[in-house]
């Protein structure tokens, strides 16, 4: 063969492993499409395994077959085969090796959420027990004082007991943010993301605020109907929009709330914890 490889040489070389290798790289690519580090260390030993695997049976168990054509036939399935059985196994291998952090990391989430679920719990029975001697209508002083007592002492009621959400959230937040810095591949595939609780506490603190501001305006208005002065339309209709305010807080803070949960329930599920 002029200007290229001579006889011996082809036959050395052949063109099959390409074949097989463009092959596998179109499975690989389908199968491992990140760019995580795992992805590149399944995709770059799959590839030399199935090369190497390519030429010792082409140049080592079939070097006196005499038809080049079926050696190189024979080689490429034979290596292909042993290929996927070997990428099989690191992928195995590697994502072991991933999954035990993401389940570290998921069980130190569960210990903290499981921590403050009785107090929430706690929380959410007295907040509703208390609740149970507001009237929603109130006609008379006294009915006006009543709220007004039972706005009062819902306030630190929310102040105190279910700020402990708010320390369980920033808990989580660092956890997985040092987790990222520390194996940022192996984080890459975790569903809960520190954005995701950065997210979530600022949501979290707009709906507390939010609430707040409905105990302020709302207790505003009682004061200003026992005062019987003119500001009582105006701070009524400031309780209003506070009520507005709420609902749209407290709607995108559980949406953002129930993916956090849809997200570490989903995993745990998926791994059996």
């Amino acid at each position: 063969m002029e200007n290229g490889l001579s006889n011996k040489e082809f036959r050395k070389w052949g063109w099959g492993w390409i074949v097989l290798a463009g092959l596998l790289n179109i499975g690989l690519t389908k199968s491992y499409p990140s760019n995580s580090t795992s992805s590149s260390i399944i995709y770059l030993s799959g590839i030399i395994f199935s090369i190497l695997a390519y030429f010792y049976f082409r140049n080592k168990i079939f070097k006196n077959y005499n038809k080049y054509i079926l050696r190189s036939f024979y080689s490429g399935l034979i290596s292909y085969i042993l290929s996927i059985a070997f990428i099989a196994v690191v992928a195995s291998f590697v994502n072991i090796m991933t999954t035990d952090i993401l389940i570290s990391i998921s069980q130190k989430i569960k210990y903290e959420t499981d921590e403050i679920s009785s107090t929430i719990s706690n929380f959410q029975k007295e907040d509703a027990l208390l609740w149970d001697f507001f009237v929603d209508e109130p006609s008379t002083d006294n009915e006006i004082k009543n709220n007004i007592k039972i706005i009062e002492k819902s306030v630190p009621l929310y102040n105190t007991k279910d700020s402990i959400a708010l320390l369980t959230f920033n808990k989580i937040h660092k956890i997985i943010a040092e987790a990222e810095i520390q194996n940022p591949e192996k984080m890459s595939v975790f569903p809960i993301t520190s954005q995701m609780m950065s997210l979530l506490i600022s949501r979290y603190k707009d709906f507390s605020e939010s609430v707040q501001v409905k105990f302020e305006t709302l207790k505003n208005y009682y004061n200003s109907v026992l005062e019987d002065n003119s500001e009582t339309d105006n701070r009524w209709d400031l309780y209003v929009l506070a009520l507005n305010q709420l609902e749209e807080s407290e709607k995108n803070y559980k949406i953002i709330l129930n993916d956090f949960i849809n997200a570490q329930k989903d995993f745990n599920t998926k791994n059996n914890l």
